[in-house]
């Protein structure tokens, strides 16, 4: 089972480089982070933001929020890689 899930993150992972959010660089890549996150909720591994950028760059921040809201809650909701638009 671990696996199977391990491969479905991966699977999640590689159509994630398919969408870039809209915003700048700052804000693309907390939601890159952010969505790896809520990713992670159905996955046997961790992923850590980089807290310094999330306390100082206000653009992050609502990236990583955004990116985690979506990947999150498409995660727990069964539809994780149906749709990469926020």
């Amino acid at each position: 089972m671990i696996r199977l899930s391990s491969l479905a993150v991966l699977l999640l992972i590689a159509g994630c480089g398919s969408y870039s959010p809209p915003g700048t660089a700052e804000y693309k890549s907390g939601y890159f982070d952010g969505c790896m996150q809520g990713f992670a909720l159905s996955a046997p591994y961790h992923v850590e933001r980089d807290e310094q950028q999330y306390m100082d760059d206000a653009e992050y921040r609502t990236g990583w929020h955004e990116g985690y809201t979506k990947c999150a809650d498409d995660t727990l909701s069964g539809t994780a890689g149906e749709s990469w638009h926020p």
